[in-house]
């Protein structure tokens, strides 16, 4: 009786190891050998849905209703597994991976799989929106005054002032400031025997010339500077002119009444003249 007793007990424990066995079995897919080269049964839903990517790594949440276990294969190597229904997993971008779901107690359970291929994300600008880019100070160059033709780049605009007196000649030694007025970009140069001073690496835009002369007077001229453009812009002393204009008129004016004057006494001495004969 207790022979029989005993050998009931250890039937019951084998059983219990199987079992145990068996039910473990879908837990630990093989980590060289798909899963469906050993669990049957119902086919299982696997669905993975992209969380995030960052462009280098892509995380998924992960669902197999009614699994004990998703296994994720890259090729015929498991890298990550998650115990039961549902979970998230991270995986690097640019290859294919398969998960496959198991469900127990037994090999037969159920058995499903589906894949996934992250790639790194595709940014498309947004149309009629540009990135305008921050200008660095530091690079600003400023138009540079030179009467060195060599100097001059062959791409690049400039222009030469021309310091003028009324009668045409050009003034040496005048100092002429040139103002870039959108930038506020000032630069100065000092004219040549024939009042010339040459500004060059100028960007194209609206420009003003100025100089003051040894009288005091101001002269200044603004004008726009094209790109590829080269040109001459005179600052002439129309002032001295018009002075010498008036300085004229004056002794015209003057000369015409000396010349009334005359006429009036050679007609009062011939009055008298005609009175002395009667």
């Amino acid at each position: 009786m207790k022979k029989r007793l005993m050998l009931g007990v250890v039937a019951l424990a084998a059983v219990g190891i199987l079992v145990a066995f068996a039910s473990n079995a879908y837990a630990k897919p093989d980590k060289t050998k798909s899963c469906d080269g050993c669990h049957t049964g119902a086919v299982l839903v696997v669905t993975a849905s992209e969380m995030s990517n960052d462009g280098t790594t892509a995380n998924y949440t992960v669902s197999a209703p009614g699994a004990d276990a998703v296994a994720v294969f890259d090729g015929a190597t498991k890298i990550d597994q998650i115990t039961g229904v549902s979970g998230t997993i991270s995986v690097p971008v640019g290859k294919t991976y398969v998960l496959q779901a198991v469900a127990g107690p037994t090999k037969a359970g159920g058995w499903g799989s589906t894949s996934i291929s992250p790639v790194a994300p595709i940014v498309i600008p947004t149309p009629g929106r540009t990135t305008t880019p921050t200008p660095d100070p530091t690079s600003t160059v400023d138009p540079k005054p030179t009467d060195d033709p060599t100097h001059d780049v062959k791409h690049a605009a400039s222009v030469r002032i021309h310091v003028m007196a009324a009668h045409g000649h050009g003034i040496a030694g005048m100092t002429v400031t040139l103002t870039n007025t959108l930038a506020g970009t000032s630069v100065t140069g000092v004219t040549d025997d024939h009042g010339m001073i040459k500004f060059s690496d100028l960007t194209k835009g609206t420009y003003t010339a100025s100089v003051t002369l040894a009288d005091g007077t101001i002269l200044t001229k603004t004008f726009k500077v094209g790109n590829h453009n080269h040109r001459t812009v005179a600052l002439k002393d129309h002032k001295a002119k018009t002075d010498h204009k008036h300085a004229t008129h004056k002794v015209a004016a003057h000369k015409t009444a000396d010349h009334k004057s005359t006429k009036v006494a050679k007609a009062h001495t011939t009055s008298h003249a005609s009175a002395a004969r009667h």
